[in-house]
Formats: structure tokens, sequence, C-alpha cells
């Protein structure tokens, strides 16, 4: 009886996961074609050798810290949507979104081999990409 219940909560978690996976899947391609438009492929270069040198620790950090600064944009965002601009609202929380997911595609793409020599982390990435598999065959 609780599976039936929660039945629809599960729905919408595997809709809400999906849609997570589309934004990454589609801005990854969007992120590679910026990165070779602009000097962001050195950049990257620059931060992938720097990555080397550092303990999968610290490199946790370097994949956390750069979508904080997004977090009073999105707080703007719903002081937006709270005070009824609803425009402005909902092009500053895509904005944001979007902004996030790229920036974190981008960084985790550089770090990624190093935090998957963190053991916790590895399960951590094994079972979200397991989740991802069963939100696709649910919503299916």
């Amino acid at each position: 009886m609780l599976r039936r219940l929660l039945q629809p909560v599960w729905v919408l978690l595997a809709i809400v996961f999906l849609i997570e996976a589309w934004l990454w899947d589609h801005l990854e391609p969007i992120v590679a074609r910026v990165v070779s438009a602009i000097p962001l492929a050195e950049f990257k270069q620059w931060l992938s050798d720097r990555v080397d040198t550092l303990s999968p620790a610290m490199t946790l950090i370097v994949f956390a810290v750069p979508v904080i600064p997004l977090f009073p944009l999105k707080l703007f965002g719903l002081w937006l949507l709270a005070n009824e601009y609803w425009l402005a609202a909902v092009v500053t929380i895509v904005f944001a979104k979007f902004a996030g997911v790229g920036i974190t595609a981008f960084i985790f793409d550089v770090t990624r081999e190093k935090l998957l020599e963190m053991h916790w982390f590895e399960v951590l990435y094994e079972f979200i990409m397991r989740m991802r598999d069963k939100a696709k065959a649910l919503v299916a």
C-alpha cells in the first residue's frame, strides 16, 4: 500500500531527474563549443594541470565551489517570483539553471578522474547513473 501511495512521488522524482540529465547531456556539447570558441581550452588545460597536483579531497572543493556564486542569483529569481515579476523571474531562474549545469559539466569533465579515486564518490556516481537509467525506464 505504501508503495502505491509513493508511486506519484517516484514518478515526479524520475521526471525531475531526467530533466537534470537531459540538461546535462545537452549542455555538455554547448559548453564544449564555448570552450573551443573562446580561450577556455587553455583555461581547461591549465585547470587540468592544477587538478593533477591536488588530492582527491581538494579536487572535490574545485568541483563544488564554482556553482556557489549562482546561489544568490537563484535567490534573486525567487524574490522576483515572489514579487510577481514573472518574466524576469523565469529568465533569471532558467539562466541560473543553465549556467549551473554548464559550469558543473565543464568542471566535472576536468575533475572526474580525480574525483572517482574517492571510493564514496565512485559509489555515489555509479548509484546516480543507475538511478538515471531507472528514471528513463520509469518515465518510458
